[in-house]
């Protein structure tokens, strides 16, 4: 998928507008390419692949700290990448960003 087709199924189907958008677009570019192509897929398909990194899940991510599925695969990545940050993030909270 390119850029412009994340985009607009962001805006169209999870409702991602303004500085969310850019953020999320950003974030999700940077992503390895595993969980790039589960984002990818869960966009075109709405179905969740696999990942766990460090022991989380994108389902453990949603259902523990109220993360939407493309903030919980943002988040695998921040777990791939660098995982004792990570992790003490996870353990203080985390914002609720509204789409």
């Amino acid at each position: 998928m390119n850029p412009k087709q994340i985009e607009k199924i962001l805006q169209e189907k999870f409702s991602y507008s303004g500085e969310n958008l850019k953020v999320a677009l950003q974030e999700i570019e940077k992503t390895s390419d595993e969980i790039k192509k589960a984002i990818e897929t869960f966009l075109q398909t709405e179905k969740i692949t696999e990942i766990t990194r460090e022991g989380y899940t994108v389902e453990k991510l949603m259902k523990e700290h109220g993360m939407n599925p493309i903030a919980a695969y943002l988040t695998l990545d921040f777990l791939e990448k660098e995982p004792e940050k990570a992790k003490e993030s996870l353990k203080k909270g985390h914002d609720w960003i509204k789409q």
